[in-house]
């Protein structure tokens, strides 16, 4: 009986840090603005792709890339946080012709959860857009199993002890 009543107390605690955690698991880094804006139609190339987050987040090379219509990649694959400002993210592009683009962006949360999302915007032509928000969320069980994985790697045991950080 006694075990029994051990078992229930561990079980209630490990429920209510979980439940105390889901809301502070479930607030990752959102992206708060982009240059270009989602769906602006520039007139000329920009230099480079700027991405502004709620809060820091960590990137690595190749994380945000920059694709024409035919999907051909016109970044430089130089993603980086930038120095003067820790919640953009930068990355360096070809000069580009008038057209549609797709930037693609993925990061880690301070709280280790991937974010990432995808948006257009256009050079001489208008486009939709299309979000930039981060995808998915933290279920209670995710953001414990988060809390002892590897940064950047999923939340799947025993995998997550082998796992490296996508790249």
């Amino acid at each position: 009986m006694r075990s029994w009543t051990a078992a229930l107390a561990a079980l209630v605690a490990v429920v209510g840090l979980v439940a105390g955690n889901a809301s502070a698991a479930s607030a990752h880094g959102l992206l708060v603005r982009s240059d270009p804006a989602a769906g602006e139609m520039l007139a000329a190339s920009p230099n480079a792709i700027s991405l502004w987050f709620s809060e820091t987040v960590e990137v690595e090379p190749g994380w945000v890339t920059v694709t024409d219509a035919s999907g051909a990649r016109q970044d430089l694959g130089n993603t980086r946080i930038a120095r003067d400002d820790v919640l953009q993210v930068t990355v360096n592009i070809k000069t580009l012709s008038q057209g549609a683009y797709t930037v693609r962006w993925r990061a880690v949360s301070v709280d280790t959860h991937v974010v990432a999302g995808a948006f257009q915007f256009g050079v001489g032509v208008q486009v939709s857009g299309d979000g930039g928000q981060p995808s998915g969320g933290a279920s209670p069980i995710e953001a414990l199993l988060r809390w002892g994985a590897p940064r950047g790697c999923p939340p799947t045991p025993p995998a997550s002890a082998r796992c490296t950080p996508p790249g």
